[in-house]
């Protein structure tokens, strides 16, 4: 918390300079001082002693203020200072309200629940205007903005009637600083460092804000930049689900399985697969964010603000992976609810390469404009357009070899008690040989499992709306305000894949890949804090030198002979898919959606037996194109 305490003239400016320096960040403020000629009589009026709390204690002052002060169901966030948002991530940030869960990408907060509502069940607006997605839904990614563009934030449980409607769980207000927030000239600076253990990489962030004011106060500008730059890993083994078999889906055991009083029926639940996959990322976020405001005279005040943001995730993974074929299986042990805790099977095992680019640019400008005409009378004008484009498809992919080790010896995999596997039978040099590789399954636009992809998304959203909010001065009518909006949104969901005919062309490990397309990769001896045994080496390799290859001539001969096709059979079907690049498919989509809305709310305050009440309330009209006219009331006392 910082303190400033000073003794000032009355209603004159003051001059306020401080310096705030820890390990990480140095923040410097600087202001004015005016000094105005007046008459001796003003003069006279006593010095008042003022004390500004800021930090912390600000902090928590201001988000209870709004929640005091609203007449809606709301929780609040406020920056401790400018540039100094409790958290790195907004998401992170708003796990701190009660009811709000968040969803993480490669450790970092990314989307939320609140009140179980999933993330396309609550509305994000920025500083009350509706904002582009690159989700491809109506559900927002917070992973885009850094926490340093955001001055506060709001989480609306109950639906105020001048916000966008639709959010189910919650509506969520997003609000950057202001320059004629702040008396002066303020500048800010803030470098972190932050070092990954498992990655042994340090990510560095920057963030930098300079605003001032200009014309005695009554015009501002603010410019930001925030650059973050980080290099994670997540080490992991995991199971894609359990296959439900019956006896005799096993040939090779059903006859031992019966010998044990198995019946033909009996339902017996196998690990689908065993894959050792850590995942390698880089991230990279350029935030730009600037507003301008010209205050004419106390009634009067125009606001223009810009923002946008340049967010690309690169994701790769080497793993190794066993997956049980039920016709294999040639020795099981299970428990006593029929679950499998050690399955040994001769087969090959698989070597895959995924990689994932999620480049996205977010794109936001609004004007408002707001009138007092008179003490009781409120007029604001606001019009806004953001669009949102993320391509999912390029370099995207996912490409699977075989390591023959079937030849060598049956593996086997066993789980302990806490799920922890152990891998035996097959050796580490076996896995890491490269003359034991062979081509198998290959497909470009999605990296598969959890990278997903194969989409490329924009948004664009145009708003336009008028408020008018009429104070009252009678006994219980407290205020009465009303608008309009229209608001017009585009969206288009292209997906991009390899063509289906062309994903198994290799399926089978019938062709050699050569050996010096393949290099090593493996985990340390503390991989997951060194549970069970695994693997610690084997095979990888360059996603575009491996399809290349089967892509040329050489390798399309080979599959021609191994499958005792014609000579050119193989590069005939290239040919007509143009390789594994990428195509269009079908499911592709676009969505055009038009909304016109009115609303009038009325707020009644008073006191029945000594306690106070309020009631809030007003209906809602909209016009959702093509839907028929719909509408909504909302009442709360």
């Amino acid at each position: 918390m910082t303190l400033s305490h000073s003794a000032i003239p009355h209603q004159k400016n003051t001059k306020l300079i401080r310096l705030s320096l820890t390990a990480v960040s140095i923040a410097l403020g600087f202001g004015s001082l005016s000094v105005q000629a007046q008459d001796q009589s003003t003069t006279e009026e006593q010095d008042v002693e003022v004390i500004q709390v800021s930090g912390i204690r600000g902090s928590l002052q201001r988000s209870v203020s709004v929640k005091r002060n609203s007449n809606q169901i709301v929780d609040a966030i406020s920056s401790e200072d400018i540039g100094q948002f409790p958290d790195t991530n907004l998401a992170e940030s708003l796990q701190r309200i009660s009811g709000v869960a968040i969803d993480r990408s490669g450790g970092e907060g990314q989307s939320i629940t609140v009140r179980g509502f999933g993330p396309e069940f609550n509305t994000v607006l920025l500083n009350g205007r509706r904002l582009a997605s690159d989700t491809g839904a109506r559900s927002f990614n917070f992973d885009v903005l850094p926490a340093e563009l955001v001055s506060a934030v709001e989480v609306y449980k109950s639906q105020p009637v001048h916000l966008d409607e639709g959010g189910i769980g919650s509506t969520v207000v997003m609000r950057t600083p202001r320059p004629l927030d702040y008396d002066g000239f303020k500048g800010v600076a803030s470098v972190k460092a932050q070092y990954e253990e498992l990655s042994g990489e340090t990510s560095p962030q920057f963030f930098g804000m300079v605003s001032d004011t200009f014309n005695e106060g009554t015009a501002g500008v603010l410019l930001s930049l925030t650059h973050q730059k980080r290099k994670n890993q997540i080490n992991r083994f995991l199971t894609d689900g359990y296959l439900v078999l019956n006896r005799d889906d096993m040939p090779n055991i059903a006859d031992d399985l019966a010998q044990q009083g198995y019946g033909q029926d009996e339902q017996f639940f196998f690990p689908q697969n065993l894959n050792i996959s850590p995942i390698y990322e880089e991230r990279e976020r350029t935030t730009f964010n600037s507003t301008l405001q010209y205050r004419p005279s106390e009634d009067v005040e125009f606001t223009l603000d810009a923002m946008y943001s340049d967010f690309e995730v690169d994701s790769r993974t080497s793993n190794v992976g066993i997956y049980f074929t039920p016709t294999l299986i040639s020795g099981v042990t299970f428990d006593n609810n029929n679950v499998a805790t050690s399955v040994t099977e001769n087969r090959n095992a698989d070597a895959t390469e995924a990689q994932l680019n999620r480049p996205t640019n977010l794109y936001a400008v609004g004007f408002n404009a707001d009138w007092w005409l008179n003490d009781h009378f409120n007029l604001s004008f606001d019009t806004s357009w953001s669009k949102a484009d993320s391509g999912g498809a390029e370099n995207t992919d996912v490409v699977v070899a075989g390591i023959g080790i079937q030849d060598e010896n049956f593996s086997t995999v066993s789980y302990d008690e806490n799920g922890y596997p152990t891998f035996s039978g097959v050796s580490d040099a076996a896995l890491s040989d490269p003359s034991l590789a062979r081509a198998h399954f290959t497909l470009r636009g999605t990296g598969g499992g959890v990278f997903g992809g194969g989409q490329d998304f924009e948004d664009e959203v145009f708003q336009q709306r008028v408020d008018a909010t009429w104070t009252s001065n009678m006994d219980h009518l407290v205020e009465v305000s009303f608008g309009a909006q229209y608001s017009k949104q585009d969206q288009s969901l292209t997906v991009r894949l390899s063509q289906d005919n062309i994903l198994c062309a290799y399926c089978g490990f019938q062709v050699d890949v050569p050996d010096s397309l393949f290099s090593q990769t493996g985990i340390s001896d503390d991989f997951l804090g060194g549970v069970g045994n695994l693997p610690s080496s084997w095979v990888s390799f360059n996603i575009d030198e491996f399809i290349n290859y089967l892509e040329s001539d050489e390798a399309m001969t080979a599959r021609d002979n191994a499958l005792g096709l014609d000579f050119g059979t193989t590069a005939a079907l290239l040919e007509q898919t143009s390789g594994f690049d990428l195509a269009v498919r079908p499911t592709s989509s676009e969505v055009e959606e038009e909304i016109m809305a009115g609303y009038i709310n009325a707020v009644f305050e008073g006191e029945l037996s000594g306690m106070p009440w309020t009631w809030n309330v007003g209906p809602v009209m909209f016009i959702q194109k093509p839907l028929p006219l719909v509408y909504h009331k909302f009442c709360r006392i």
